[in-house]
C-alpha cells in the first residue's frame, strides 16, 4: 500500500472504510473533495463558493452556497446526521463553530476530518490569507490548527489522530 500525501487520499480511503450514509463537508470551493462521496447516500456540499461549480453536481449531492451557519439557521434545510464530515474552513473560529454545528446533528460515530491542522512551516500558518504575491499562497492553511489545542482542552473525551 502506498502512503497517503494528500487529503483526497486520505477522504478516499475513509469513504472506502467508513462507506457513509451521509457526508458532510464544509468550505466547499471546486467540488473535488465532494465528488469522493460518490458513493454515500447524500453527499452535502457546504461553503460561500459552493454556486461556482453546480453545473457539475452529482445526482447524491445536495449543495448549498452558504456558510454553515446559515446552513444550520435554513429553517427548510433538511439536515441529515453526517456519517463523515470534512471541515475545509482555514480559520480556527469558523473550524470550532463548524465542528460544533456539526457536533448538533451527528452521533457518536461521527467522523469529523479536519483539513490544515499540521502546518509545515511558520508562515502558512497565519490566520490571514496572503496576498497573490506570497510564493505560498497556494500553500495556506490558517490558524486552524489551533483547534486540537481547544478540543484537547475542553473535550478530552474525543480521539482525536493526527495525520
Amino acid at each position: 500500500m502506498l502512503p497517503i500525501t494528500t487529503l483526497s487520499q486520505l477522504l478516499a480511503g475513509l469513504h472506502e472504510i467508513v462507506k457513509p450514509e451521509v457526508y458532510l463537508e464544509t468550505g466547499v470551493t471546486d467540488g473535488a473533495t465532494l465528488s469522493l462521496a460518490a458513493m454515500a447516500g447524500t453527499a452535502v456540499g457546504v461553503g460561500p463558493w459552493a454556486a461556482v461549480w453546480r453545473d457539475r453536481k452529482r445526482e447524491n449531492q445536495k449543495i448549498y452556497a452558504s456558510t454553515l451557519d446559515d446552513y444550520y439557521a435554513c429553517e427548510s434545510c433538511e439536515r441529515p446526521a453526517p456519517d463523515l464530515a470534512l471541515i475545509r474552513e482555514r480559520q480556527f473560529d469558523v473550524a470550532l463553530r463548524d465542528f460544533a454545528h456539526i457536533e448538533l446533528t451527528g452521533y457518536r460515530g461521527t467522523i469529523a476530518v479536519f483539513a490544515d491542522v499540521l502546518p509545515w512551516r511558520q508562515e502558512i500558518a497565519w490566520r490571514v490569507q496572503p496576498g497573490p504575491e506570497a510564493s505560498w499562497v497556494d500553500e495556506w492553511c490558517g490558524d486552524v490548527f489551533k483547534v486540537m489545542a481547544v478540543l484537547d482542552e475542553y473535550r478530552p473525551d474525543l480521539t482525536q489522530i493526527l495525520v
